[in-house]
């Protein structure tokens, strides 16, 4: 026998024991995820699938190795252009990477997967080619948390344009 009875659970009077253990469900799996993180200098890459300048992104990532060799890369897991550069230089200098995918296809979801990488890993510097809507949200973040940023090839300033 069929069962037709529709739910009649109300989510906007979830009781506060309720409401306290959702945040803490989202602590647990958030300090769960940090453990995984490697040591060491957090630098975000990301580069939209039109970039095709494999030896001026890997001539830039080698310069910034120099500078910080405790890095590691944080992109935001294109399978094309930037991401897929940034992503093949780390291997080949075994530089670790830590990949923020989109978990859904909702159109929300980039930008969730950007603020995610603001909370979780907090880089130290950012390299952002491209000038797509993902990249935007990025850059806004990035004067937000007063990171300083390589807009393509050259050196913003985060922290002195507010």
């Amino acid at each position: 026998m069929p069962n037709n009875r529709k739910s009649v659970v109300n989510h906007a009077a979830q009781s506060q024991a309720i409401i306290d253990s959702n945040d803490f469900d989202k602590a647990r799996k958030l300090e769960k995820t940090i453990v995984h993180i490697p040591r060491g200098t957090p630098v975000l890459f990301s580069g939209d699938y039109k970039i095709t300048d494999i030896d001026g992104v890997c001539l830039m990532l080698d310069r910034l190795l120099k500078k910080m060799p405790d890095m590691f890369l944080v992109t935001t897991a294109g399978h094309k252009g930037g991401d897929l550069i940034a992503a093949s230089w780390a291997k080949s200098k075994k530089v670790p990477v830590v990949a923020f995918g989109l978990k859904s296809k909702a159109k929300k979801a980039p930008f969730d997967r950007n603020r995610s990488i603001f909370k979780t890993v907090k880089p130290s510097l950012a390299i952002i080619f491209g000038d797509g809507g993902i990249q935007e949200n990025l850059r806004e973040l990035l004067k937000e948390n007063r990171i300083k940023a390589f807009d393509g090839f050259k050196l913003v300033d985060a922290a002195k344009k507010r």
